[in-house]
């Protein structure tokens, strides 16, 4: 088709539609507008490539000249480059290098269902600590002595080492001998807990350990302090009901 008839062709095409046409003309402007950068710069770089293609250094014109210089050193792209190792030396410095060699996890085919050994650690010596047993302590030896008791409507009361007590209340005493000392090398308190208070004696407790502390005048008589087992709170049942025995209010 020739270029007039193309022509002709478009006019009679946009007078016979006109809106078709201008629509086809928006159409072909937003082509140009999205691709038109993308093809100029498909054009540019291959425009720009042919003649860097097109001029080639020949390395033969700047050996010759080197070699009829004297030996003058010569630069350009026909230099010898420095080249690394080759192959087999990389291979043989990978074979004499034993970080490099893989691990053989495998077992031989005659211990292939034996157990692995396993390492154990090398135990170490235990190191008794000595700790330091506290000394023995006894309500006697420390100078509590029973006085008196006191039994009416008001409570049971005993007086101990000149003081008066009731039941359940804390008794301190100090303690002056060197066994008895802490580690800061102070004298410590004991404390004993008044248990019971009957009619002859007294029943104290310290740490689950329990005494008896009897008047001067039943210990007089020669009979020994005994000791038992802890006085449970809720029983005021005395250990022999035929040797102690309250009074009758």
């Amino acid at each position: 088709m020739k270029l007039d008839k193309l022509v002709k062709t478009l006019r009679r095409d946009l007078t016979a539609n006109p809106l078709k046409a201008g629509v086809l003309g928006v159409l072909l402007l937003g082509g140009m507008y999205f691709w038109g950068p993308l093809i100029w710069k498909w054009v540019g770089k291959k425009g720009a490539a042919a003649p860097d293609m097109a001029v080639v250094p020949s390395s033969s014109p700047s050996s010759s000249s080197g070699s009829s210089g004297g030996g003058l050193p010569t630069s350009g792209a026909g230099e010898s480059k420095e080249t690394g190792p080759g192959w087999r030396e990389v291979r043989d410095r990978r074979k004499a290098d034993p970080l490099a060699r893989s691990a053989d996890f495998r077992p031989p085919w005659s211990q292939i269902f034996q157990v692995a050994a396993t390492v154990t650690k090398a135990e170490e010596p235990e190191v008794e600590v000595q700790t330091k047993q506290p000394a023995e302590v006894d309500p006697r030896n420390l100078g509590l002595v029973l006085q008196g008791v006191a039994i009416g409507p008001q409570g049971k009361k005993a007086i101990i080492s000149g003081k008066v007590y009731r039941e359940q209340d804390s008794i301190t005493v100090s303690r002056d001998s060197d066994a008895t000392r802490n580690e800061n090398g102070q004298r410590s308190d004991v404390v004993f807990t008044l248990l019971r208070v009957y009619r002859k004696m007294v029943v104290v407790e310290r740490e689950g350990k329990v005494w008896e502390l009897k008047l001067t005048s039943a210990a007089a008589q020669g009979q020994p302090p005994t000791e038992f087992s802890p006085v449970q709170p809720d029983k005021d049942e005395p250990r022999d009901e035929k040797a102690f025995q309250p009074d009758k209010l």
